[in-house]
C-alpha cells in the first residue's frame, strides 16, 4: 500500500514538474517555438553553391497542412500523389505556415515533364522530351535559384533526375531547324465585324468559330500574348515588330483556337484571323532555334561500358 502511494506521489511530482516546464509562472508562452521555424529555414534554403534542390515526400507537418489548405477534401484529377509544390527563392517564409512565400502550385502529380515546363520554364517548344520519359513521376518540392544561367540549371536538373528516377538522364542543348512563326508589321487593333460586343474588346484567337457565351477577356503585355500564340500553335513565335503595343493587349482564346493542330486549314485560319485583328503579318517559315534535348542514355551508349 505504501509502495502504491509512493508511485502515485512520484507520478504527481513528475506531472507538476512537466506542467511548470511547459507553463512557466509568467503564463502560457505566446511566441511560436523557434525549432520549427529554424528547421524550415534550413530545409527551404539553398546552399551558396546550390542551384536547385528537390525535396520528395514525406513532408513536414506545415507542408502537409499547406496541401490540405489548397487541395481541400478532394484529390486533383483522382491522383493519389502529393500536390506538386514549386518554389523560387529568395527563401522568405510565410510566418504562419513556415513554407516559402514565393511559390507555385500545380494541380497534378509532378513528372519529368513538369520539372521542365512548370519548374524551369522550358516549354513544349523549347524541349524535345520523349513520351516514354515525360510521364515518369518526380513528385515533390523544387527549389530553383533565380538569375542562374539555364545551362547551369539544366546540369542541376540532370543530376536530380538521375538520382530520383534511377535512370541515366542526359540533357543537352542543340541548335536545330524548326517551324516558326515570324510576326512583322505595325500593331493596329481592328475589332471583328459582326462579333459580340464583348468579343470586340480584344483580339480573338480562333480558327472557324467563336465561343458562345464569349470566352473570358484576358489582359497581358504583348510578349505574354505572343507566348499564348506559341502555346496554341506549338510553334516558336519570333517577334520582328519594330513598334510593339505600348499598353497591355486584351485577348481571348476560343475553343476552336485550341484545335488548330488538327488540320492545316484551321492553322491557316487562326493566323489569318490574327492578322485581320492586329494588322500584323504572321508568316510561317523555318529557323534555327535552340532546343533542350532530354534523353535516357542506353547502357550500350554509356562510356566505359563493361569495364
Amino acid at each position: 500500500m505504501k509502495f502504491a502511494a509512493f508511485i502515485i506521489l512520484a507520478v504527481l511530482m513528475i506531472g507538476f514538474a512537466a506542467w511548470r516546464l511547459c507553463y512557466p509562472p509568467g503564463g502560457i508562452p505566446r511566441a511560436r517555438p523557434e525549432l520549427p521555424r529554424l528547421w524550415s529555414e534550413q530545409f527551404y534554403s539553398l546552399d551558396d553553391d546550390e542551384v536547385e534542390r528537390f525535396i520528395p515526400p514525406p513532408h513536414m507537418v506545415q507542408r502537409i497542412n499547406e496541401i490540405k489548405h489548397y487541395r481541400g477534401p478532394f484529390p486533383f484529377n483522382g491522383l493519389k500523389g502529393q500536390l506538386s509544390f514549386f518554389i523560387t527563392p529568395p527563401e522568405q517564409l510565410d510566418p504562419d505556415r513556415l513554407t516559402p512565400m514565393n511559390r507555385r502550385f500545380s494541380s497534378e502529380t509532378g513528372t519529368i515533364a513538369s520539372a521542365f515546363g512548370w519548374c524551369n520554364d522550358v516549354d513544349y517548344i523549347g524541349r524535345d522530351l520523349p513520351q516514354a520519359l515525360e510521364g515518369v513521376i518526380v513528385d515533390g518540392d523544387w527549389l530553383v535559384r533565380q538569375g542562374v544561367p539555364m545551362e547551369r540549371r539544366m546540369k542541376a536538373v540532370e543530376s536530380i533526375l538521375r538520382d530520383v528516377t534511377k535512370r541515366n538522364i542526359v540533357i543537352d542543348n542543340r541548335s536545330v531547324e524548326r517551324d516558326v512563326i515570324l510576326v512583322k508589321g505595325e500593331w493596329k487593333f481592328c475589332p471583328l465585324d459582326g462579333a459580340d460586343a464583348t468579343q470586340r474588346t480584344g483580339v480573338q484567337l480562333f480558327s472557324d468559330q467563336l465561343d458562345m457565351p464569349p470566352a473570358r477577356i484576358l489582359s497581358t503585355d504583348f510578349t505574354q500574348f505572343l507566348g499564348y500564340v506559341e502555346g496554341v500553335t506549338d510553334r516558336k513565335v519570333i517577334n520582328e515588330i519594330q513598334k510593339p503595343p505600348t499598353t497591355n493587349v486584351s485577348w481571348s482564346i476560343n475553343n476552336s483556337g485550341r484545335q488548330v493542330f488538327k488540320s492545316e486549314e484551321k492553322f491557316a485560319a487562326l493566323l489569318q484571323n490574327l492578322q485581320k485583328q492586329t494588322s500584323l503579318e504572321f508568316v510561317r517559315t523555318k529557323r534555327i532555334v535552340p532546343v533542350w534535348f532530354i534523353r535516357e542514355r542506353a547502357v550500350a551508349e554509356q562510356p566505359n561500358n563493361g569495364k
